[in-house]
């Protein structure tokens, strides 16, 4: 696990402002979300009423390389929220998008660089 020191969180968000991905960086800080999870968020998952997440999928590298969706890794599946505000203007630039973090270029599911696991 890496662990993002407090002296380079600021230049770490301000990166991901720099590449549009504010919100979905910040809220993997806060909530404590692995990357898989992050991006297989949909807007469903978010209940604005009690400021939680519901994690219910994640996405995951399958050992023939493909990517797939599957359950959470851990069964604590809820995360509350400390900034809806920052979640509700990021819904307004793709509400049309089930994805809460889609891709900038292809407006899917958000796939980030990553290797299977046992690839090191």
């Amino acid at each position: 696990m890496n662990i993002l020191k407090p002296d380079d969180l600021g230049a770490y968000l301000q990166a991901a402002e720099k590449h549009n991905v504010l919100p979905m960086f910040y809220l993997e800080l806060v909530s404590g979300l692995r990357k898989g999870e992050l991006v297989a968020l949909r807007w469903d998952d978010l209940d604005i009423t009690h400021k939680s997440i519901s994690v219910s999928r994640q996405l995951v590298h399958n050992p023939n390389g493909e990517v797939a969706l599957s359950g959470p890794k851990t069964k604590t599946s809820v995360r509350l929220v400390s900034n809806i505000d920052l979640l509700i203007q990021e819904h307004a630039k793709h509400s049309g998008n089930l994805y809460m973090f889609p891709s900038p270029t292809t407006g899917e599911m958000y796939h980030y660089s990553c290797h299977p696991p046992d690839a090191g």
